[in-house]
């Protein structure tokens, strides 16, 4: 095996081979006059091939031995105590050499071991972003991030990915994995800088080394159970699309290479990401609203039958909520058309962030919103519609200058097979609780009548 290939793969049975070497050596110089023997100057090679060889605990103590052989049996003429100073010097020059030759060797080791993590660290990233290339669907890309983030901090407990929102005012909850209690985590960051919800850092990473002495609601408890935490931006073409956030249950989780390589990770991907999203959000133009960014009737009739099937299929719940505003029209004839269209457009993100991650929110046309509840009992549904109610009663528009306006809308529900048996009943009957609602005041949830197939 040449020196290069011992580089790259240490064998132990190097250290043997050095040290019958040595032994050789020395009954050779012993046999032909010691300390005179034409071999002695010899007595340092297996010094440098334990330096290239071995490693530091194995020179040392070659060299200790090979200083120990020059004084007892190199001189077996002299007596313990009457050596010369030439006899010393020899003696600890081998030593010196092998020290300054050990610590040469554990300096080269380490510097060997941080480009090969270096590498290693370079190629990850390089394969990270290669496979969220890969990926032609952002849900797929989501997992995959998740997944990838665990071969850069092993020990890491609550993960998510958070993406921009159309409007740029809030990071919408993407994915999320490992989070303690799920059901408290933030669905929704706002980008309000004066709020300190969050602000997109240029290109430094947030670290929170204890998490518990923050306030509920901040980014830095969004896995409330984490004892620290790190928020990393995404960015694309010096833009944040969004942030990755970690954490583990210890506090002063994360060294500095670790934030780093967080940082260097959400670098790589970020454009891929983007890429994906832009592709879907073209593909998906046919299904969406414009206005309000919620999906349209096209898309809501899709899912509707989907939806059943599986239903039907599996035997689970399913059930519809149809909310209309009530007074639109007047909105529009005080305040025009533009702005009606403005406050549509804010309805829909009101009705975005109410919902669940489950349910499907979708513009069912005019000023009416459906909002599909997959594997949601009529009571839970019910929930929904109410949530949604009370977030829009309590809001307040500013659709012209010093003029706060407010709306409220009325919902029907429905839920299958409680109340319908199939998809076109499932529509009519909360279409029908809807007009209840309507007659009995507005700004109130009614529910369809059961009944029994």
């Amino acid at each position: 095996m040449t020196i290069i290939a011992a580089l790259k793969k240490r064998n132990p049975k190097h250290s043997l081979v050095i040290f019958l070497f040595s032994l050789l050596l020395i009954i050779l110089m012993d046999e032909t006059g010691g300390e005179f023997s034409l071999f002695y100057p010899l007595i340092y090679l297996p010094v440098v091939f334990a330096i290239v060889l071995g490693n530091i605990e194995y020179i040392i103590g070659l060299g200790i031995f090979l200083s120990l052989t020059t004084l007892f049996i190199l001189h077996p003429h002299n007596q313990i105590g009457n050596y010369t100073l030439n006899d010393i010097s020899q003696c600890l020059s081998v030593l010196l050499i092998s020290l300054i030759g050990g610590i040469y060797n554990l300096y080269f080791q380490r510097e060997r071991q941080r480009l090969q993590h270096t590498v290693q660290e370079q190629e990850a990233l390089l394969n990270a972003s290669q496979i969220i290339n890969s990926c032609d669907k952002l849900k797929y890309a989501m997992n995959s991030v998740l997944l990838l983030l665990r071969t850069f901090v092993p020990d890491l407990q609550g993960m998510a990915v958070y993406l921009m929102e159309e409007s740029r005012q809030c990071l919408e909850l993407a994915v999320q994995s490992g989070i303690g209690d799920p059901d408290k985590m933030l669905r929704w960051i706002e980008m309000d800088s004066e709020k300190r919800k969050w602000t997109p850092p240029e290109g430094e990473p947030f670290y929170y080394s204890d998490c518990k002495s923050m306030d509920m609601g901040h980014p830095a408890r969004i896995d409330t159970l984490a004892g620290s935490s790190v928020c990393v931006g995404i960015n694309s073409l010096n833009a944040s699309i969004g942030m990755i956030y970690v954490s583990v249950q210890h506090e002063k989780g994360f060294t500095k290479s670790q934030i780093s390589l967080l940082q260097a990770f959400a670098d790589r991907v970020g454009f891929p990401l983007q890429k994906i999203r832009l592709q879907e959000q073209l593909e998906g133009m046919a299904y969406m609203d414009d206005m309000t960014g919620l999906e349209n009737f096209r898309s809501f009739r899709l899912h509707l039958y989907d939806e059943i099937h599986r239903a039907e299929r599996y035997k689970h719940p399913l059930s519809l909520v149809i909310l209309d505003l009530d007074g639109f029209k007047g909105v529009n004839d005080r305040y025009g058309h533009p702005s009606g269209d403005r406050l549509l457009s804010e309805i829909g993100s009101i009705i975005r962030r109410s919902v669940r991650q489950i349910d499907i929110p979708v513009r069912y046309g005019g000023e009416e919103f459906a909002i599909l509840c997959p594997e949601t009992s009529l009571d839970d549904a019910v929930k929904v519609a109410e949530r949604v109610r009370n977030s829009v009663e309590n809001s307040r528009f500013r659709l012209i200058d010093d003029e706060i306006c407010t709306i409220t809308l009325s919902g029907g529900v429905s839920s299958y097979p409680e109340c319908s048996n199939n998809a076109d009943h499932l529509i009519q009957s909360a279409d029908d609780a809807l007009y209840e609602a309507k007659k009995k005041g507005k700004n109130q949830v009614s529910i369809a009548q059961i009944n029994r197939y």
